[in-house]
């Protein structure tokens, strides 16, 4: 796991780099480019990505991006800034890709107009909204297939350790307009805050 010292200098690195690039230059340094991952070697992420790319069947792994505190070695979630990646913490990954989530979008579609109802159904439709399809908030495993190879695949990856003893999640986006929209909110945030 990374040391305590190398998350405490990453971060330091992110508020400098805050006061040096716009929200667009943030985002291509921390999550579209070359930036370690804080908890697997660039090796591993590599191979992560082909996984999940070939699984989902994407155009590319380029559509694979790590988030979060497994990325950054920290969170820049506004509720938990700078909240240090920890033995619970988890591997985030954020899926780009249109053709999955229109996909998912269609198999939503027909299960409600056969269901009607779900229990987070409204909680669904507002980050459908904004472009992002969260896995925990679609129809049960237990009548929507799409959820349960969802769910299966990524606790398989889990639990296969290959990449380290962490839970691995991932959650859809629709474009890239959408991705970097959540990240720039979350970078701004930072940004409001840094002098504190």
């Amino acid at each position: 796991m990374i040391s305590e010292t190398e998350i405490t200098r990453r971060i330091g690195l992110f508020k400098e780099d805050l006061s040096s690039y716009d929200d667009d230059e943030m985002i291509q340094k921390y999550f579209e480019h070359d930036f370690s991952p804080a908890v697997i070697s660039n090796d591993d992420y590599f191979k992560l990505k082909i996984e999940v790319a070939n699984f989902f069947t994407l155009l590319h792994p380029t559509e694979v991006f790590m988030v979060g505190s497994g990325k950054l070695g920290f969170t820049i979630k506004p509720q938990e800034q700078y909240r240090k990646f920890n033995d619970s913490s988890d591997i985030d990954l954020a899926i780009v890709s249109r053709e999955l989530f229109e996909l998912f979008w269609k198999a939503v579609f027909e299960y409600k107009n056969e269901v009607k109802y779900w229990p987070k159904e409204l909680k669904f439709k507002d980050y459908l909204f904004k472009g992002w399809i969260r896995p925990d908030l679609l129809p049960p495993s237990n009548s929507f297939k799409e959820s349960k190879e969802w769910w299966d695949f990524f606790r398989e990856l889990t639990s296969s350790g290959k990449y380290g003893p962490y839970k691995i999640n991932a959650g859809l986006y629709l474009n890239r307009f959408f991705f970097e929209s959540y990240q720039k909110d979350c970078i701004q945030s930072c940004r409001m805050h840094l002098g504190e």
